[in-house]
């Protein structure tokens, strides 16, 4: 994967000793290579960043990184016994302009996106960000490619809109060798089988059976030490799941081990649930308790639960090296929220005072079905923040807002048996998450 940065010699003027002043330590630690820069023809200067990868998992946890206005890109392969067909699909948002690549960090700092009034700045340049900043994006798809849409332009890149979303989807089709190659081996394996059965079937060429020194047959034995081979040799066909288990922390029972996050923040000005009457807060008529706050909530881009409402979250990672350190990253790829990590200790049981800004673990939830992919163990964390907070979707989330914990409380009250608001078990770790900040004096008492 490449991103690519050109900019003209006016631009490149402005910043003297451009090379020695370019941060990009943490886009290296990510595993991204920084070319030097490289003067073109035509007077511009080009910054390449670059990420290998090996398989469509690898390129999909790649593309998660490119954040900002790019969401839910996506690689997949799926392969039959001479052909392998690529798909790729995904959407720029380019609504906000220019904001559109900014920095939720940033904007909750600085007030800004990106730092600074990029309206301002145009109309004191008397830019059109079209023609200054464009934007461009190309697939290279291994074998023919089949469809593209939209229709690209000049070296087959589409060439985005400000002001716009575009919807991207490009295929292909490409024909290996490798598995005619392995169909040819074992139709002739198939052969010599047949004809080693009806050799030994005969009598002729079966050997007379050698007893072992504890009474056993060496035939026995052999029988026993196929059965063992064929234990140990039996792998996951499924690419993804392989995937799935080289990268996942896994428990000692096989459960895949994850971490969610339930933010509160005191400022009331979320957007309410869908379907949900605006009432306002501690509305007498209505059983509320929220008390002011708003929780953080998502909704979820894929399967399973794909459009519901969830809290914010995903699966450890082996490189995160804790619960917590996994669930600050799923916070961040999700809504770019970041948070201090536990305090040293407080990893694992529940805190006894309320920090503000950072995790503080809730509980370990792992009963059994609740996740219909496979067994899990989510480590739910809880933070409270001490002032208002943009958010901004990526990665697996199709959206992300604060919502009126009074709205979801009325929800509760109200829901049918056997009916919930969040995916998963998330209700219960919501719920407890409410009575635990109630026992650190954040909300009062019913």
């Amino acid at each position: 994967m490449s991103v690519e940065l050109r900019m003209d010699a006016e631009a490149v003027a402005a910043v003297p000793d451009l090379e020695r002043r370019l941060r990009a330590d943490d886009l290296r630690e990510a595993g991204w290579e920084i070319k030097d820069l490289e003067k073109e023809d035509n007077g511009e200067t080009l910054l390449t960043a670059e990420h290998r990868f090996a398989s469509p998992s690898e390129a999909n946890a790649v593309l998660a990184q490119l954040g900002g206005p790019f969401r839910q890109l996506t690689l997949d392969r799926k392969r039959s016994l001479a052909r392998s067909t690529y798909t790729f699909s995904g959407s720029v948002d380019l609504t906000r302009g220019l904001d559109s690549f900014g920095d939720v960090e940033l904007a909750n700092r600085l007030g800004s996106p990106l730092g600074f009034d990029t309206g301002e700045m145009q109309a004191a340049l008397d830019l059109d960000p079209q023609t200054a900043f464009p934007v461009d994006v190309r697939v290279d798809l291994p074998g023919r490619i089949q469809e593209q849409m939209p229709t690209p332009g000049e070296d087959d890149a589409w060439r985005l809109q400000y002001g716009s979303i575009t919807e991207l989807s490009a295929s292909s089709s490409a024909t290996g060798l490798q598995p005619l190659s392995y169909f040819g081996l074992a139709v002739l394996f198939a052969i010599a089988a047949i004809v080693v059965s009806r050799l030994w079937n005969s009598g002729r060429y079966r050997p007379q059976h050698r007893r072992t020194g504890s009474g056993m047959r060496a035939r026995d034995l052999l029988a026993q030490a196929d059965v063992a081979r064929e234990k140990t040799a039996h792998t996951e066909n499924n690419e993804d799941a392989e995937n799935f288990e080289r990268k996942v922390v896994l428990r000692a029972d096989g459960a895949a081990r994850a971490g969610d996050v339930i933010a509160f923040t005191r400022e009331q000005h979320g957007a309410s649930l869908s379907g949900e009457p605006d009432h306002a807060a501690g509305d007498p008529g209505h059983p509320t308790g929220g008390d002011g706050w708003c929780v953080l909530l998502i909704e979820r881009g894929g399967g399973p639960f794909a459009g519901h409402l969830a809290l914010p979250g995903g699966f450890l990672e082996k490189s995160d090296g804790s619960p917590g350190k996994g669930a600050m990253r799923e916070l961040v790829e999700e809504t770019g929220l970041r948070v201090d990590p536990p305090i040293n200790g407080e990893d694992e049981q529940r805190p006894q005072s309320l920090h503000l800004n950072r995790l503080m673990w809730l509980g370990l939830y792992d009963k059994p079905g609740r996740d219909p992919r496979r067994p899990t163990a989510t480590d739910a964390y809880v933070a409270i923040l001490e002032s208002d907070v943009t958010v901004m979707a990526a990665d697996d989330a199709a959206a992300a807002t604060w919502i009126p914990l009074d709205h979801v409380l009325l929800r509760y009250s109200t829901l049918p048996e056997g009916s919930r608001v969040l995916a998963f078990d998330q209700d219960d770790m919501l719920r407890d998450a409410v009575e635990l900040i109630r026992q650190l004096g954040v909300l009062p008492a019913p």
